[in-house]
């Protein structure tokens, strides 16, 4: 494991491009900008898996994260900033941050632009000018804090707020994963279908029975895009649109949830996607003024269909006349 992390920081120059080091934890320039102001925090121990982070540890990556923020958006004008950990790679468990930006500017005599925004990034190579390199390091450097200004904050961090933290981080990862291999068989896909397009007018030009034989293939292949489009990432989509949807209606009561269902809580889901995902189908109550079995038992046609009986009275329900 120490050869794994000495590699993993001489690729990633940690030591050389360092800003920033506390409780086991390291933040450092990209040596490659992706974006702007590109960096990586990374942990100086023997952690491979996430979830192998310790309470010690926990409180130096949430400084990390502190001063990667403030970095992005006070040094670099950052509009949004992304975190991307995948380890797919390198074992050490470190995240990428990629301040995002609305807009191109000029800076260090080139013109970054931010192909992606407002989208998720698109990891690729991106060598980067050396000297350009430097001047970003030494921009961010200026604005670096040290650790006695960045850890006093989370000392006193409750364990089931870092673990929800984690859990949650853990989930983007995933969610990040499967999209871009989703947004990758598309595009094969795509391109699939545009050779058939092409071997078909070239068929049909010379024979045109020939289209026949082609449709078989041709549903061969339309077919596991129908399945992807279909599948767990557009579920995952609905119900995060539902999660915030139920959050801003006036029934939903995140601590009273919590305090309603431990279960909840000890998993460390968001409450709100707990709740449209399966809480709500399961009778629990979303705060104390919707009663949720109440209204699947007066209403078997939303019972039966299958949409949180929150999500249903807000969208239909209240319009209907039906009682909460």
């Amino acid at each position: 494991m120490a050869e794994d992390i000495a590699a993993f920081r001489e690729k990633f120059r940690c030591d050389e491009l360092e800003l920033w080091r506390g409780n086991g934890w390291c933040l450092s320039v990209r040596p490659e900008q992706l974006t702007y102001g590109s960096m990586v925090l990374s942990v100086l121990t023997d952690r491979t898996r996430f979830s192998d982070i310790d309470g010690a540890d926990a409180i130096g990556f949430l400084a990390g994260l502190q001063q990667a923020e403030r970095l992005a958006i006070e040094a670099f004008g950052a509009s949004k900033v992304n975190y991307l950990a995948l380890m797919m790679v390198d074992p050490v468990v470190h995240f990428h941050i990629f301040p995002r930006y609305n807009a191109p500017f000029n800076k260090h005599g080139f013109e970054w632009t931010d192909n992606d925004f407002p989208k998720p990034i698109s990891v690729q190579p991106a060598p980067t000018d050396e000297g350009v390199l430097k001047a970003i390091w030494s921009e961010a450097l200026d604005h670096a804090g040290t650790e006695s200004q960045t850890l006093s904050a989370f000392e006193t961090a409750p364990e089931w707020l870092l673990r929800q933290l984690f859990h949650t981080q853990e989930q983007l990862n995933h969610h990040y994963m499967y999209e871009t291999s989703a947004r990758d068989e598309l595009q094969r896909l795509r391109e699939t279908v545009s050779q058939q397009k092409a071997h078909i007018a070239g068929a049909t030009s010379k024979r045109p029975g020939a289209v026949v034989s082609l449709i078989a293939p041709l549903r061969r292949v339309l077919s596991p895009l129908k399945t992807m489009l279909t599948s767990g990432l557009l579920r995952r989509y609905r119900l995060t649109k539902d999660a915030a949807l139920v959050r801003t209606s006036g029934y939903f009561d995140e601590e009273w949830y919590l305090n309603q269902y431990p279960d909840v809580r000890s998993s460390g889901i968001d409450p709100a996607f707990h709740f449209v995902a399966n809480g709500g189908l399961e009778g629990r109550h979303p705060g104390p003024h919707f009663d949720s079995a109440g209204y699947l038992a007066r209403y078997p046609d939303v019972n039966k269909s299958g949409i949180n009986p929150l999500v249903h009275y807000i969208k239909f329900g209240r319009a209907e006349g039906r009682t909460p």
